[in-house]
């Protein structure tokens, strides 16, 4: 996550998510993945916010607050954190900057754990989304979240369920969410893998048996506040190729 990102229409759509777990009555942490803004034009998708009858039915609180940010260039993670009573509650946020070396990143999944021990659902927010081979932990450490760190914090939060930020790369949709949702099976035993798709974006979900009720709600609130704009690939949908 970069502050650059805040308030985009993926911002958007990645919150109002969050809205959802947190009303359903889970309790979120989110590990940020903070960056340093790195000036790449990323994150200026915010059109969006001068289309209320297009968008602002979907999440009018959240949207009234995501554009009184950006009209005042208060775009800042830190922003969503001072609101979170209010738009996230119980919410817990691990903020500390993304180191870039193997050791240091390795310490920092570990600082991530404890500070997030307890909560139900733990949120990733890579700049891009998950490692797409095993050369990339060389370079470009910034942009992914790797298998292992997603193991690191899984492990020690057995408990908890899942969710993970993805930016949908140029290749076949059908092909890249099918690999990942095998991983990430794989990855979290005992649990039903899910996917919320949306136009840019990927939200991959790794649902505890035991969360099987709170998340049949969070997922009712997303169909009723989002459709047409997020869909969701249930398991059995992937398995059969719809």
């Amino acid at each position: 996550m970069q502050d650059e990102y805040f308030g985009d229409v993926n911002d958007y759509r990645k919150y109002g998510l969050l809205r959802c777990l947190s009303e359903a009555g889970f309790r979120v942490g989110l590990c940020w993945m903070y960056t340093p803004s790195d000036d790449s034009g990323q994150g200026k998708d915010i059109k969006y916010l001068d289309k209320l009858r297009k968008y602002r039915f979907r999440d009018p609180v959240l949207f009234d607050f995501l554009k009184g940010r950006v009209q005042t260039n208060r775009r800042a993670i830190r922003e969503l954190e001072a609101a979170s009573p209010a738009l996230l509650r119980r919410a817990v946020f691990f903020s500390e900057q993304l180191p870039e070396r193997p050791a240091e990143r390795r310490r920092y999944f570990e600082r991530a754990s404890a500070v997030l021990r307890g909560v139900d659902f733990l949120f990733f927010d890579p700049n891009v989304g998950l490692e797409r081979s095993s050369k990339i932990y060389g370079r470009e450490r910034l942009k992914y979240l790797f298998w292992r760190e997603v193991d690191t914090v899984a492990h020690a939060h057995r408990g908890a369920s899942v969710a993970i930020f993805q930016h949908w790369p140029r290749q076949p949709r059908h092909e890249l969410l099918a690999r990942l949702s095998l991983t990430l099976g794989s990855q979290m035993k005992g649990t039903r893998v899910y996917a919320i798709s949306s136009p840019h974006v990927l939200f991959l979900l790794a649902r505890r048996e035991a969360h099987r009720d709170q998340f049949t709600r969070a997922m009712e609130l997303v169909r009723r506040r989002w459709s047409g704009d997020m869909q969701i690939v249930e398991e059995a949908d992937r398995q059969h190729g719809r």
